[in-house]
């Protein structure tokens, strides 16, 4: 792709596309540490808008330090991605896409055209046959029914969570690969722990701040067990989310 008319690819090791809830999540990294990420909403070949009020979102850091440019901070009529094939006996994913990523912290825009999707493998996370995933949303007690607990390609990081039955709704962390027993913050973007909350196709929340607390942590076996809670603000409006006394026990 170009940003701002400079040449840019992800490192084909570090480009990878997971399915899961209904969400197609396709991500790169380049050498220089800089990532982009686009999350659809929906699992077809079709084109999905990409603006303020899109619930697919595409977004462009410099590192993994930085805020995103992310394309539902303002609002480009003509962005776009278009899903060309969601090949799952090959396991790849093909398309194109283009869109002008805002950045409201500081007014900056980049503008990203001619990306390509060429081909990322597209990884399923599998579901856990055994473990826990439970909290209170809003208040109201939620206990995961179908399961999931894996790697991250792209990241690295643990994917553990859990949704009803019908997908919604789910919670879901990404936690840090190398994250100890004891409490870290689960905070927004790109920082080394995050979380998720997904109401519904159209209301994805993502954590603003929170606490996981790891309680054991068995890397050489893929387990991980721990208590968590945080807050969650919607990417495209003001929707917000409470989550509370959060416990899991889960393989990946």
């Amino acid at each position: 792709m170009e940003i701002d008319g400079k040449e840019w690819k992800s490192d084909i090791t570090n480009t990878a596309a997971t399915i899961s809830n209904n969400i197609i999540s396709i991500s790169g990294t380049s050498e220089d540490g800089s990532g982009l990420t686009i999350r659809i909403n929906g699992t077809t070949a079709k084109t999905y808008s990409l603006n303020q009020n899109s619930t697919t979102v595409a977004a462009f850091a410099e590192s993994p330090t930085t805020n995103s440019f992310a394309s539902n901070q303002g609002n480009d009529a003509e962005a776009s991605v278009i899903i060309t094939e969601i090949n799952t006996s090959d396991s790849i994913v093909n398309g194109t896409f283009s869109f002008t990523g805002f950045r409201i912290l500081d007014g900056k825009k980049v503008l990203i055209k001619n990306g390509k999707i060429n081909n990322v493998k597209l990884v399923k996370p599998v579901p856990v046959g055994s473990g826990f995933f439970k909290c209170k949303i809003n208040g109201v007690q939620f206990n995961g029914a179908l399961l999931v607990g894996t790697v991250n390609p792209f990241s690295k990081k643990i994917y553990i969570g859990g949704s009803s039955l019908s997908a919604f709704p789910g919670v879901y962390l990404n936690l840090d690969p190398d994250i100890n027993v004891g409490e870290s913050l689960l905070e927004s973007g790109f920082a080394d722990n995050t979380a998720q909350c997904n109401l519904s196709q159209t209301e994805i929340l993502e954590s603003v701040s929170g606490i996981v607390k790891i309680s054991k942590h068995d890397k050489v076996a893929g387990v991980i067990e721990g208590t968590f809670s945080f807050d969650a603000k919607s990417l495209i409006n003001s929707q917000t989310a409470k989550i509370t006394e959060g416990s899991f026990s889960s393989r990946y």
